[in-house]
């Protein structure tokens, strides 16, 4: 999946140590990926499962970090508020996928500078 994300993030910092949390708003590009089947039902049930979701999603994240001189690293984990629901012909009882955004972040970073510090 690919997507554009704005966030809004405030957190805590204590020395190279920071915690932070906050939402998030996402906008997803386009996917294009083909699965083809001699099956109608799998065929389904994969176009389903392959659909684009709502072009816009809601979440929070809440995440930590450390510097360690020249290195960032941060871990955040995003939950999704906005779910959608794909429908497609299947035998059986639920002829839908309800999917919500879940994923772990992990992010490393290195300062071409340091900011200078006023006197």
């Amino acid at each position: 999946m690919r997507r554009l994300d704005a966030r809004l993030l405030g957190g805590y910092q204590s020395g190279p140590l920071r915690l932070f949390a906050g939402p998030s708003i996402g906008y997803y590009l386009y996917n294009s990926r083909n699965f083809t089947s001699p099956d109608p039902e799998l065929q389904a049930a994969m176009s389903a499962l392959d659909a684009n979701p709502k072009r816009w999603q809601a979440s929070v994240q809440a995440g930590a970090g450390v510097t360690l001189g020249r290195l960032d690293l941060n871990v955040r984990y995003e939950w999704g508020l906005s779910p959608y629901k794909q429908s497609f012909p299947a035998p059986g009882e639920f002829p839908f996928l309800t999917r919500r955004m879940q994923q772990l972040v992990l992010e490393g970073g290195f300062q071409l500078y340091r900011r200078s510090k006023s006197k």
